[in-house]
């Protein structure tokens, strides 16, 4: 049986309901051991679609982004990679190639499972393939972990790719400072 990939997913959302617009997916495949980025995924959905087909958008989660700066309206509003809102999903799943770990904070897969249910399309992964990141993120925390206080934040916040390509460094550190 082939070993299992692993793939840091960040989603950026209008809502924090489970029934939230997803507003933009980012994902790395990598290897925890060296932190490589292997492959990514970026796309940012129509999320007038996302709210003709039901799912939520929040005025006070509206309100939020508005107070996040232009680089994170940008990441919202970007055209470079926009795409019809189950059109962004299909091609996730396409990318996903399974057999690949889902890691995120708890939030995201089950966001995205309820988009993929309102658009008819199963999901990629399987829900016992999903790892938290923020139980890594408290260890290394209560630790006070050098390796992962050294890493800076490089691209835009709240880019979905930019920050689970961060992500990905801090949680290699922590799985390598583990390991070892």
């Amino acid at each position: 049986m082939a070993k299992k990939k692993h793939t840091m997913v960040d989603i950026e959302t209008l809502s924090s309901r489970p029934n939230a617009v997803v507003a933009s997916i980012g994902a790395a495949q990598f290897d925890p051991a060296t932190g490589e980025v292997l492959d990514t995924f970026y796309r940012v959905l129509d999320v007038e679609e996302g709210e003709a087909l039901g799912m939520d958008v929040s005025a006070s989660t509206f309100l939020w982004w508005l107070s996040q700066g232009a680089d994170a309206a940008r990441a919202l509003s970007s055209t470079n990679h926009k795409v019809g809102y189950k059109q962004g999903l299909v091609e996730f799943s396409a990318w996903w190639k399974n057999k690949s770990y889902f890691w995120g904070h708890t939030f995201d897969p089950q966001i995205l499972r309820w988009s993929y249910d309102a658009v008819g399309v199963a999901t990629p992964w399987h829900y016992r393939d999903t790892i938290d990141i923020r139980t890594i993120q408290m260890l290394s925390d209560q630790l006070v972990l050098e390796e992962t206080a050294a890493i800076k934040f490089e691209g835009a916040p709240h880019n979905a790719l930019h920050d689970a390509i961060h992500q990905v460094k801090y949680c290699s550190a922590m799985y390598q400072h583990i390991k070892a």
